[in-house]
């Protein structure tokens, strides 16, 4: 059924657009909004194997930092704990007749991600192979003060529910009939993690 799921050589070419306030306003807290919009195709005479590819694709990602209490170590918040919420959403959507398996199986832009059951967290990793899908994720976090005062290293513990949505699942023979080839399926749970300067 997916030919190039091993291996595919194309062109693709992409436009978009983004604006992006994220920073980290405190050592421990992000704060902002980031947001793309792009579109992406690649004609059938950019292929270059025996695959041929031919689509084209939409994609919209947002992303947002919400502080829940007033920055660290100040009157207000003399503590060095700092709370806040992540919102994260993404959707794709894929159209021509030789759309490649990368391209069912991911999200675009100008960063790109994973597919759906990577991103859903307790969610198998593979299927999904759908032009249309969609994905969205709440995650409190709490992030403590430093351990170490000359490097930056923090503990977070967070609280997460995952969300994700398909339809259209590719060559389905049951495809005629929307509820045997889409679905929804979620997650919720909750980590802990150590954070060694934002970037580890």
């Amino acid at each position: 059924l997916f030919a190039d799921a091993q291996n595919t050589q194309s062109i693709a070419g992409i436009v978009g657009i983004a604006f992006d306030s994220s920073q980290w306003r405190e050592i421990n807290r992000k704060t902002g909004t980031y947001a793309e919009f792009s579109v992406e195709y690649s004609p059938q005479f950019a292929s270059f194997v025996s695959t041929p590819t031919n689509y084209g694709r939409v994609n919209l990602a947002a992303e947002t930092f919400i502080p829940l209490s007033p920055e660290s170590h100040t009157l207000r918040n003399p503590s060095s704990i700092a709370p806040y919420l992540v919102l994260y959403g993404v959707g794709d959507w894929a159209l021509g007749s030789d759309i490649p398996h990368e391209v069912l199986t991911t999200f675009g832009g100008l960063v790109g991600t994973k597919g759906i059951g990577d991103m859903v967290r307790g969610g198998q990793p593979w299927g999904y192979e759908s032009p249309a899908k969609a994905y969205a994720s709440a995650e409190l976090r709490i992030a403590g003060p430093s351990l170490l005062e000359d490097f930056e290293v923090y503990p977070i513990g967070y609280i997460f529910a995952d969300a994700a949505g398909y339809v259209g699942l590719y060559g389905d023979p049951f495809g005629l009939d929307i509820a045997d080839n889409s679905g929804v399926f979620a997650s919720t749970g909750a980590g802990a993690s150590f954070s060694i300067s934002n970037f580890l």
